[in-house]
């Protein structure tokens, strides 16, 4: 294990931990700022507002530090969200280790210690989760039940860097004020969540007066219920800052289903404008107005493509960006089909084949005369990178090249695209003979175009047949809401589609170039946001709720501990 080896005088590993740590330290919180990168080769500079990116941009060359990068990425790779979160409570962690080490504290009882609380706080945490199907229910009907009794929850006036507003003090002695809500509300009934005398739990959003709320079906309180109003059915406003936590325990509705695609919202029961999912977003967003408008028109044309199938789902596998720095914000939108940037000496090529239907080729892996593939296994994380300089200087590639070119000319292939890395002069070569090679396309981009047009991915072109081939697609320059044709400078966007694909590409546009990488991190975290709480069917109440909480149920479990140890003596 990896405590087995600090150090009891410096313990050089755990302050490295906390100084990375306090790098991110305001890339977390509604009062976060996003932070600029500069690359001293270039003098370029990047905005990032990701913990992601910034374990990137930074030299890590100590063990503990290339650790954490590890940890943080592992993290974005599975969830794409939950980064600055995580690396937050690694700092605090680190702290706290740090301190208990300095007071000798033995490393097992600090280990024991932190992973008991870590769990007490999970199982606590429950009784603040919000079911989908209530929010996207309640929220999108807007049905507000006014209160028979009044508030009588104590007020305090505290400013905050969460909120600015008032925050609300729940008490466990306040029954005279106790409400009854239906036993199906969406809060678990059998959540024990009586707050502490000393939790400050700061909902802005749900007014100035909180009173607690009991279940028909369960004498325990539960529930907040908020200026007459229960949590259940508030309304859009209550849940602005709600937020993600994946959770251990899942709905078996929500277990069936694959890692790419939850259903879409079909019990709503009245129409909303985004299907059942816009205040669910709304909640989810973060402040992202861009996106929340683009994921609004992707959910539109899922949902009505899904209505043709019988079958409602938001499916993230068929969604593709493209990134347009030059163009102004507002350019930004969602079109069918797949958008990709290709350099000027291609449009000569596109403009050939426009309103033409297309022969398709899709390859699995390099365009290069160098692949081998690495077998049905294939590590993670391992990039191909073009290592021979014979194909750009000529030689012993001309052959390869020329017997590429010949297939391709044979079997008609007009338009070819590669997973991976393509050689440069095989595609000068094939834009000579009118075919258009687009390299670094993405795996779901393939499978979209495989699942429309019939053609089946091959690792090497000695594996090509006419029946490998698909049919159909369709070529063109991407215009814009202006309806005109975009040529970016070194680069021009082309739109490639075919009748029926699933596929969407948000475009995602900006002015500052420095600014493009931190809209993409920002859609993709609220895609996967929506998709996590959509496939686990649940959600947190946000604001700080959660971790006020943890922060008292905490002290309870210290001031317990403290007890049974004066207790003993």
């Amino acid at each position: 294990m990896a405590f087995r080896a600090v150090n009891s005088r410096r313990h050089i590993g755990l302050q490295e931990l906390s100084s990375l740590a306090w790098a991110g330290r305001t890339l977390l919180g509604p009062m976060k700022s996003c932070k600029f990168v500069v690359d001293e080769s270039t003098n370029e500079s990047v905005l990032i507002c990701s913990a992601a990116r910034l374990m990137e941009s930074l030299d890590l060359t100590s063990a503990a530090g290339q650790l954490l990068n590890e940890t943080i990425q592992a993290q974005n790779k599975e969830f794409k969200t939950g980064m600055s979160t995580l690396l937050f409570l690694v700092g605090a962690w680190s702290n706290a280790v740090l301190e208990c080490l300095q007071q000798n504290v033995p490393v097992l009882a600090i280990v024991s210690v932190m992973s008991e609380g870590l769990d007490s706080c999970c199982e606590k945490v429950q009784c603040l989760q919000i079911s989908v199907h209530d929010v996207n229910k309640e929220l999108c009907c807007s049905s507000v039940r006014p209160s028979t009794s009044e508030s009588k929850a104590s007020q305090i006036p505290c400013d905050s860097f969460l909120n600015h507003q008032i925050f609300l003090c729940f008490q466990k002695d306040i029954s005279a004020s106790e409400e009854l809500v239906p036993g199906n509300s969406c809060f678990p009934q059998e959540a024990d969540c009586n707050f502490n005398k000393d939790l400050v739990l700061p909902l802005a959003s749900f007014g100035s007066e909180a009173s607690l709320v009991r279940s028909v079906n369960d004498k325990s309180t539960s529930v907040v219920s908020v200026n007459g109003v229960s949590a259940s059915s508030c309304k859009q406003k209550k849940l602005t800052h709600s937020r993600y936590f994946s959770t251990l325990v899942k709905s078996h509705a929500s277990s069936q289903l694959g890692d790419s695609q939850v259903y879409l919202s079909e019990q709503s029961a009245c129409p909303c404008e985004c299907y059942g999912l816009g205040h669910l977003a709304m909640a989810l967003r973060h402040g992202n107005q861009c996106s929340t408008e683009l994921i609004k028109s992707i959910v539109a044309y899922q949902h009505e493509r899904a209505e043709c199938s019988g079958s409602s789902q938001f499916n993230i596998a068929e969604i593709a960006t493209c990134c347009l720095p030059g163009l102004p914000e507002n350019y930004s939108c969602v079109c069918p089909g797949f958008i990709t940037l290709v350099s000027p000496e291609h449009v000569a090529v596109v403009r050939y084949f426009q309103d033409k239907p297309l022969w398709i080729l899709l390859m699995d892996g390099d365009l290069t005369e160098q692949y081998r593939h690495l077998g049905f296994t294939k590590p993670r994380n391992v990039r191909t990178v073009l290592e021979y300089r014979s194909l750009q200087e000529g030689g012993s590639g001309d052959s390869w090249l020329s017997n590429v070119l010949d297939i391709l000319i044979s079997l008609k292939v007009n338009l070819v695209l590669v997973k991976g890395n393509v050689c440069k002069n095989l595609m000068e070569r094939c834009m000579a003979n009118n075919i258009l090679v687009i390299g670094s396309v993405a795996q779901n981009v393939l499978s979209a175009f495989g699942e429309v047009t019939g053609a089946q991915p091959v690792t090497y072109l000695t594996q090509l047949n006419a029946s490998c081939l698909g049919s159909g697609v369709q070529v063109e320059l991407w215009k814009g809401c202006d309806e005109r044709a975009m040529e970016l400078g070194e680069l021009v966007p082309v739109g490639i589609k075919v009748q029926g694909i699933p596929l969407l590409t948000a475009v995602l546009t900006t002015t500052v170039a420095s600014k493009m990488q931190l809209i993409e991190d920002q859609f993709w975290t609220f895609v996967y946001r929506l998709h996590h709480a959509l496939k686990d069917g649940k959600v947190f109440l946000g604001g700080g709720a959660v971790e006020f909480l943890c922060l008292s149920h905490s002290r309870m479990l210290a001031e317990q501990s403290l007890k049974l140890a004066n207790e003993v003596l």
